[in-house]
């Protein structure tokens, strides 16, 4: 017997087997994904809006996608932008939501700088287990990872910290890596 829970409901199930499932390929899609569109400002002035949507998601109620695409962007402007980012993640007391999303925009960004600005956060213990975690997860979803970034998901994978706060951490880069060699070899 199966027993399946949709909110506070319990369905009990005989046979699953005996379900009927309607098997269909999901619908084209004539969207291209969203790509960077890298503003034409200064590295000063892409810094300022970066702190001002940063302060703005701290403060909102609400996720916003397009917030999280606007500082995707504004990191691309200079080289030196996603440490600024980052600093600002260290610096600053943020929501949990903030905190999550900011590390999403790394990994939009995807530039050879974002990853390392990620990979930093995840060889540096004194960043928490759970923003190294973070850094872990965006670092498995960007589509080009640099050699940088592969190396500290391999160190990270076999750095024996079993038993301690950031154990997580090892099965989530073996996670991130296989994700990246499917990626290969798919291609």
């Amino acid at each position: 017997v199966l027993e399946l829970l949709p909110s506070t409901a319990i369905v009990k199930v005989a046979n699953p087997v005996t379900w009927d499932f309607i098997v269909a390929e999901a619908p084209p899609t004539d969207r291209a994904p969203v790509k960077a569109a890298v503003p034409t400002l200064s590295s000063e002035e892409a810094e300022k809006e970066i702190r001002l949507i940063v302060t703005e998601m701290n403060d909102a109620q609400e996720h916003s996608f397009a917030r999280i695409q606007r500082l995707r962007d504004l990191i691309l402007v200079d080289d030196r932008l996603p440490f600024v980012l980052l600093d600002l993640i260290r610096e600053e007391s943020l929501v949990d939501q903030a905190r999550a999303d900011l590390y999403h925009v790394f990994e939009l960004a995807g530039s050879p700088q974002a990853q390392s600005a990620l990979s930093s956060v995840i060889g540096d213990t004194t960043w928490s287990s759970q923003d190294a975690l973070r850094a872990i997860v965006a670092l498995s979803g960007v589509a080009n990872p640099t050699p940088e970034a592969l190396q500290i998901l391999w160190d990270t994978a076999s750095s024996g910290q079993t038993g301690t706060d950031r154990a997580v951490l090892e099965s989530s880069s073996v996670l991130a890596l296989g994700n990246h060699g499917s990626a290969m070899r798919a291609s």
